[in-house]
């Protein structure tokens, strides 16, 4: 039969652990996310001109955004890129057109656009090529933050 003593040391070690879980579990978590809200007057042209870009617009921020994994140091930062694809998703050019004044959170975009593979424009898309731009931001979330609104 264990003392009172051995189960005493069980249990606060017990708890000792959780709470460094539970200390642990708190930290906060990068989210780099392709800006939905920020609409320059060439997305609108676009989409006005060609209704269809709007999902290919959206399809291609999100292939972007799985490519690209800047680091820490880039939180809070914000910049803009333009693309030019051809009608069968070849990417002719790329740049920076707003910086986010951050070398490696520029550098890490620029790469993530690099990796990703473009979908052909949509069929009623008649010129070629396409100028696309649009504004990625990273910000910091706390992960209890996240697990509340997904309840």
């Amino acid at each position: 039969m264990r003392s009172k003593i051995s189960i005493f040391k069980s249990i606060t070690i017990s708890c000792f652990s959780l709470a460094l879980f539970l200390i642990s579990s708190y930290k906060e978590e990068a989210k780099c996310f392709a800006e939905e809200t920020v609409f320059t007057p060439h997305y609108e042209k676009i989409i006005k001109q060609y209704p269809s870009m709007e999902h290919y617009i959206a399809l291609t921020r999100r292939n972007i955004k799985n490519n690209w994994y800047p680091s820490a140091a880039s939180f809070e930062n914000s910049a803009t890129i333009i693309l030019l694809i051809t009608k069968n998703g070849t990417l002719l050019d790329s740049g920076i057109i707003v910086s986010s004044g951050n070398k490696d959170f520029d550098n890490s975009l620029m790469e993530a656009v690099e990796k990703t593979k473009f979908e052909p424009l949509p069929e009623d898309v008649n010129e070629e090529p396409v100028n696309i731009d649009m504004t990625f931001k990273m910000e910091r979330r706390h992960i209890i933050n996240k697990i509340k609104q997904e309840q």
